[in-house]
């Protein structure tokens, strides 16, 4: 509770000068490491007009003696208790009943407020007061010198000479050119362009996925560049960002044939878990679900596989993706269905009927929006965590296990077309 109205009043701050307030803001004192020293600052304040509550008029200088404290802590939060108490009394010397007169000036706002049982202020009164008021902190601070209040760009903006010298890194990678773009022909092109197939991982490949990150990365900073929010790289405190995870798992890759192969047949194997799980909880004994005899129910494998490349231009959307994802999951797991019916003499290895939106008994939208959810931490987490793996240990070895697991399912899926999988649990 100490720590949320500093930032509060840091985010308006930054809104006075800068169009656009990025979420991460929100962990601006976390970055730095300072939340600890804000609250203990605030804690320190608020015994103070707790204690000074009790005497005649002293809660309400007292209150105004320190009303810039957490206007300070907003603009320097390492600052030190004494100093931070000391900058706010002799900031407010001469200016307490001004700073009355600018709160009264919204009276109005104040009743309305209570006419209107406090919607008023949510929707709007405490955003107008919050910014009034930091209109008056940035006033009080320009004419307040202060060495240890010298957030110079949270109050104006920065030249554009600075910003190219401090971005550099950044333009340059938002103008770099694509490694591969002219590096495939013919068949490898399509592949490449539409589905993210490539055969092989050659060198630039490898400067590609160096390409694909930067540029992700500096894409985070587009709006810091362009000055439409505040530039952290110009900060007087050092803010730390953990951005490890975003070279890890960054989508926008292409994959080889063989990591293709290996997250199908471990997506399968995943689906077979899950399907076997479901059956043991619900029942309390084993079932081997799934059409094929084998531990792998393709369908699993089949819908990630296919979610991955044929929807690999909305990678970079992940609002269309999900979409995208549960209108080609419920196709894929329709017309399975409606397959394995028309070839087993109507036979089911599932069915929705009586579940909520359920089409013919195919599909149902718990089940649509259970693969949507499954199918974009397959594209963001999963595919991108299995694809490093495999290029990590990519030798012969795995290529061989690979067309053995190929062969395997092959059979599998030869035999259980004329003797498939049914049962109680399974088909009943």
């Amino acid at each position: 509770m100490n720590v949320l109205p500093v930032i509060n009043r840091r985010l308006f701050l930054e809104g006075r000068v800068y169009a656009k307030l990025p979420l991460d803001r929100l962990v601006y004192l976390m970055r730095i490491r300072k939340q600890m020293n804000v609250a203990f600052v605030r804690l320190v304040k608020s015994m103070i007009l707790i204690i000074m509550n009790f005497t005649a008029i002293g809660g309400v200088y007292f209150y105004y003696v320190y009303f810039l404290v957490d206007y300070i802590l907003a603009e320097n939060p390492t600052i030190s208790l004494k100093d931070a108490l000391s900058l706010s009394r002799n900031m407010m010397k001469g200016h307490k009943l001004e700073c009355f007169k600018w709160q009264f000036s919204m009276a109005g706002w104040y009743i309305l407020d209570v006419c209107t049982f406090g919607i008023s202020a949510i929707f709007y009164s405490n955003m107008y007061r919050m910014a009034v008021m930091s209109e008056f902190y940035t006033l009080r601070r320009k004419e307040f010198q202060s060495a240890i209040l010298n957030d110079t760009y949270l109050f104006e903006k920065p030249s554009s000479a600075l910003m190219r010298n401090t971005y550099s890194d950044v333009i340059a990678a938002l103008d770099a050119k694509n490694p591969i773009e002219n590096a495939y022909t013919g068949v490898k092109k399509f592949l490449c362009d539409n589905f993210g197939i490539i055969f092989h991982l050659s060198s630039k490949e490898k400067q590609y996925e160096r390409y694909t990150y930067n540029k992700m990365e500096a894409e985070t900073m587009i709006t810091e560049v362009y000055l439409l929010c505040y530039p952290v790289r110009l900060s007087p405190i050092e803010e730390e960002y953990k951005k490890s995870n975003l070279r890890v798992l960054h989508p926008n890759r292409n994959y080889t044939v063989t990591s293709i192969l290996v997250c199908f047949f471990f997506m399968c194997f995943v689906g077979w878990i899950w399907e076997v799980s479901l059956s043991m909880i619900s029942y309390g004994c084993f079932v081997n679900r799934g059409v094929l005899h084998g531990p792998w129910i393709p369908i699993y494998g089949f819908g990630c596989v296919l979610i991955l490349l044929l929807l690999k231009r909305f990678r970079m959307r992940p609002k269309v993706e999900f979409s995208m994802a549960v209108l080609l999951c419920g196709c894929i797991e329709y017309f399975t269905g409606f397959f394995l019916e028309l070839t087993h003499n109507g036979q089911k290895w599932w069915d929705y009927t009586g579940y909520f939106l359920n089409l013919h008994g195919r599909i149902c939208a718990e089940g649509l929006l259970v693969f949507g959810i499954g199918g974009m931490a397959f594209v963001y987490v999963i595919a991108p965590l299995i694809d490093n793996w495999v290029k990590e240990h990519l030798n012969k070895k795995l290529s061989a296990v690979c067309l053995v697991l190929l062969l395997l399912f092959g059979a599998d899926v030869v035999y259980s077309h004329f003797e498939p999988n049914v049962g109680e649990g399974v088909t009943q």
